[in-house]
């Protein structure tokens, strides 16, 4: 009893096995490239074991800086994010594969076999998704394979979230300016409130005074400051911001 064992040349994939008659399908079986053990008597001649392979698919794209944030793909946006991993998704949403993007932002996947596809970019912290080459902006592409496809320009553009925030201090001399031997005031609650008044977020200052709200995408935002009991706010924008 013997078996035979075919290994696919570079950028090809084994075919379907046993696909039909014995006489033309094709032998090795999926996920070992060998087939199923044949057995000889003294005389015989077995021509019936085949393989065949097919051209394998790739699919790439990049990830790049969306340097105003508007959400098109501008001339300008051609800077590439370094880090980002990006997964590729089956026909059923299962992650089948994971890379990061190389320093140009680019990514890719290779040896895949034909089918339906998904690639779906985790935004790196800091990082928000802009728009991607298919609606909607959902940091998922879906791509349809054909044999031998290469499916490139799968790109997802990002920009730099926004953050906002400072120090809430002990106004000791009521000038409405931070001098320097004014001490932060930790504990203080600070709410942070979108463009139609809804709250985003409640912090507290931290032991020195500090406070911030980090990431925010842009937009407009109020910040509104409970003052602690037995205080006062000091006057307002009396100096520098």
């Amino acid at each position: 009893s013997y078996t035979v064992g075919f290994a696919a040349p570079v950028g090809y994939l084994s075919t379907i096995s046993n696909a039909g008659l014995d006489a033309t399908d094709s032998d090795p079986l999926a996920g070992t490239g060998r087939t199923a053990a044949v057995t000889l008597l003294g005389g015989d001649f077995d021509d019936t074991v085949d393989a065949g392979f097919f051209a394998a698919a790739t699919l790439s794209g990049h990830v790049r800086i969306d340097v105003n944030g508007d959400g098109l793909v501008d001339a300008g946006d051609t800077d590439g994010i370094a880090g980002v991993t990006i997964q590729l998704l089956d026909a059923a949403s299962n992650v089948v594969a994971t890379t990061t993007t190389a320093a140009d932002g680019s990514y890719g996947f290779d040896n895949l076999r034909p089918g339906v596809y998904a690639v779906r970019e985790i935004d790196l912290v800091g990082w928000y998704s802009t728009t991607d080459v298919t609606a909607p902006n959902d940091n998922l592409i879906p791509v349809t394979l054909a044999i031998g496809q290469d499916a490139s320009g799968n790109d997802f553009h990002d920009a730099k979230c926004a953050s906002i925030g400072d120090f809430v201090w002990n106004d000791a001399d009521g000038d409405g300016q931070q001098g320097g031997d004014e001490a932060g005031l930790p504990g203080v609650e600070v709410s942070l409130y979108d463009a139609n008044d809804v709250l985003v977020g409640v912090a507290t200052s931290s032991v020195s005074g500090a406070s911030a709200f980090v990431p925010l995408l842009p937009g407009s935002y109020t910040v509104g400051i409970k003052a602690p009991a037995d205080n006062l706010f000091t006057t307002s924008n009396a100096g520098l911001d």
